[in-house]
């Protein structure tokens, strides 16, 4: 079964992005800010660890999807460009489904 890592300290966040990865087949497996070493794509709040972090997983290879609020939405570039999927928090979970079929076009169940 393939897992998805999840940085999302807000429980009711969590749990809807927890449901949205069980919907595709897959497994949510919880991250700690601190980690090195995490599965191949990543949902996180963008609030939750640094950017500098966020950078090291998406250049690692990491296929980082991130949400933040709207206001932030100017420091994002870097991360963008690293390759991470960076969007205003309202945005970002409408389009989570989609976000994570992009991810693994291949995990519908």
């Amino acid at each position: 079964m393939r897992e998805v890592g999840v940085l999302v300290p807000n429980l009711f966040l969590y749990s809807v992005v927890e449901t949205a990865i069980r919907s595709m087949g897959a497994r949510p497996v919880r991250v700690a800010s601190s980690a090195c070493r995490v599965p191949p794509v990543l949902v996180l709040d963008a609030e939750a660890v640094t950017p500098e972090q966020v950078l090291a997983w998406a250049r690692s290879g990491v296929q980082v999807l991130a949400f933040g609020p709207h206001h932030r939405g100017q420091e994002w570039g870097d991360l963008r460009a690293a390759g991470a999927v960076v969007l205003p928090k309202a945005r970002f979970f409408r389009e989570l489904p989609t976000l994570l079929e992009k991810a693994f076009p291949d995990a519908r169940p």
